[in-house]
């Protein structure tokens, strides 16, 4: 699991409660937290499954 999957992860969780929060348990939803929860939970998306790092973006500690 590399550092991108790893912010996509916390990414989309905490954005996925809020949005969860906002949806359940708030009684009049306000369509722009719906709306910008929403974009995050997508950015989230993209970095577990599409922003990938590669070998020389790794920082070498050894040298």
């Amino acid at each position: 699991m590399d550092r991108f999957t790893l912010r996509g992860i916390c990414y989309a969780t905490l954005s996925g409660l809020g949005l969860g929060y906002e949806l359940f348990f708030v009684p009049q939803p306000r369509l722009f937290l719906l709306v910008m929860y929403s974009i995050v939970v997508i950015v989230g998306m993209v970095l577990i499954f599409f922003v990938h790092e590669t070998e020389d973006e790794l920082p070498n500690l050894w040298s």
